[in-house]
């Protein structure tokens, strides 16, 4: 039995500026530097970390107590953690973090074209969902092209690898550049094995890969 993918569709507002001015990332880059100074996130940063690896269970034991233990406000984390994950779009700037194993594929076309594409491989969609409370399956994809890009992005994911089908029909990058006639790019990144990919394809044809 063939399973199709269950997707949701995000229209997301202008999150990052295009800009040819490198003193003005210059600045940004510093203002995000300066505006962790004293917070709890370099309370952690600043923990004896020769300490814990020479004694890792007294953390793994409780984690909470250890940290309060050594000064770090763990309810001011967690305010702080909420604060910086639920700003406001227009102020994001750059890649905010990597830690992640994840394949995400571009493409070069409206988000409008991108969606009416892989739509065909869907169980259902939904539109508009940014700040909307949804159900996912354990097989769900998100498609969004941020304002003023000409790119649109296409993700999928799965709750539980173990029970999607190999015969899943979720559209790749060469087969989505080729049904709209547009450059499409797969990026592939893991922090845990350490890699960082890419192919580029045109009308799908594979022409770079790193």
């Amino acid at each position: 039995m063939t399973r199709k993918l269950w997707w949701m569709i995000l229209l997301i507002p202008l999150a990052m500026s295009c800009s040819r001015n490198d003193d003005e990332f210059s600045h940004v880059r510093n203002e995000c530097l300066e505006s962790q100074e004293g917070s709890v996130s370099e309370q952690l940063r600043n923990l004896d970390r020769a300490a814990l690896l020479s004694n890792p269970g007294e953390y793994l034991r409780d984690p909470e107590g250890y940290l309060r233990s050594r000064g770090v406000d763990i309810e001011a984390y967690q305010q702080e953690v909420a604060t910086h994950f639920s700003r406001p779009w227009s102020e994001r700037r750059g890649v905010e973090y990597s830690d992640r194993n994840t394949t995400i594929t571009l493409v070069r076309s409206p988000i409008d074209q991108l969606t009416h594409s892989i739509s065909a491989s869907a169980l259902t969609t939904q539109r508009d969902v940014l700040d909307a409370e949804i159900e996912i399956p354990n097989l769900f994809g998100f498609a969004y092209q941020l304002t003023e890009h000409d790119w649109s992005i296409f993700f999928w994911e799965a709750l539980n690898f173990s029970t999607v089908s190999r015969t899943s029909t979720i559209p790749g990058a060469a087969q989505l550049s080729k049904a709209l006639g547009a450059p499409a790019i797969s990026l592939t990144i893991s922090d845990t094995g350490g890699l960082l990919a890419y192919d580029f394809f045109e009308d799908g044809e594979q022409t770079e890969a790193f």
